[in-house]
């Protein structure tokens, strides 16, 4: 069973796929998002023991202002430039 943190395209067994008859990674042939499951593996992993808790409440995780455009409207060599910051 594929743990929530795998991304789409991942390679998985049958069951887990789009299309369980299809071939490993062709169309179809990759992870279904529906089949992802939070595992205990991943709740340990958030370490919500070192959590800083103020009125019953703490901030896990944070914010960023990073700008991701839309992968299907850039050239590949876009894709692939490293990013500018500044």
């Amino acid at each position: 069973m594929p743990g929530i943190m795998y991304p789409r395209g991942t390679l998985v067994d049958p069951p887990f796929q789009y299309d369980p008859s299809k071939p490993a990674g062709v169309t179809g042939g990759t992870m279904h998002p529906m089949f992802r499951k939070v595992k205990e593996q991943d709740i340990d992993q958030l370490k919500l023991h070192k959590l800083v808790f103020k009125n019953n409440k703490a901030i896990l995780g944070e914010f960023t202002n990073v700008y991701h455009p839309n992968h299907a409207d850039i050239s590949s060599e876009e894709f692939m430039r490293p990013p500018i910051f500044g």
